[in-house]
């Protein structure tokens, strides 16, 4: 009998360390749809006045993955992953990045990776057009602008609007438009249906959308952040 009872005082210690880790699990995802219903409300700000913004999608019709916002405008294509990270600043560094004490390089090589996902739908539709990574950080992390690193733009937040809107154009009204509704239909929102892939849109709609020169050509093939991003040494704030 006093076996049996130390056997259940055992399930019943692994039982509550798993009831612990599930709602840690839980508060982890309700703080990351926080952030993700805070950016999108930030960023719903500009569809409809000449840009198109998705929230939610899938990274395929067949795949339960997300991606959390992608913005369709003059300035190009732009993934956006929201981090409702605490618990230090933000260091990148040769390896990828840490917060605080903790190595975060997954998230970085995510948002390139999700990234050039979307850039390959989106080229279907305009050939050679950029998109994006970025990861928005809903808390302070020592970010004073947005910048660049290893082909992902970090950036608090709230600088999201102003460096997004701030960024030089390099696609017509024509073009917003065929990648917006591209976007739209071959990255539906994970909780509709799973609907078949559609074709890509005729040569002659691609030739109407597309601007004077080819985004491919040296001037436009990367397009290059403004500001502080453009530095490859740029620093990242010491809080």
């Amino acid at each position: 009998m006093a076996a049996r009872a130390d056997d259940l005082e055992q399930e019943a210690r692994q039982l509550a360390q798993k009831a612990a880790a599930l709602r840690g699990a839980a508060d982890s995802v309700r703080k990351g749809n926080e952030g993700e219903l805070l950016v999108g409300e930030r960023l719903d700000v500009l569809d409809g006045a000449g840009w198109r913004v998705l929230h939610d999608r899938r990274k395929s019709m067949i795949s339960p993955a997300n991606l959390g916002h992608v913005v369709i405008g003059p300035p190009g294509v732009f993934v956006i992953d929201t981090k409702n990270w605490s618990g230090g600043l933000l260091r990148p560094d040769e390896r990828g990045m840490k917060l605080g004490s903790r190595r975060k390089d997954d998230a970085l090589h995510a948002a390139k990776v999700n990234a050039e996902l979307v850039q390959g739908v989106a080229r279907r539709a305009v050939p050679d057009v950029h998109a994006f990574g970025v990861l928005a950080f809903v808390q302070d992390v020592g970010l004073t602008e947005a910048r660049e690193h290893r082909d992902v733009v970090l950036a608090q937040e709230h600088h999201l609007l102003a460096w997004l809107t701030g960024r030089p154009q390099v696609l017509t009204h024509e073009q917003v438009d065929t990648l917006g509704r591209w976007l739209d239909r071959e990255l539906p929102p994970r909780h509709s249906p799973s609907r078949r892939a559609s074709p890509a849109p005729s040569s002659a709609t691609a030739r109407q959308a597309r601007p004077q020169g080819k985004l491919g050509s040296s001037s436009q093939r990367r397009p290059r952040l403004s500001g502080a991003a453009n530095r490859p040494d740029a620093t990242f704030a010491a809080g």
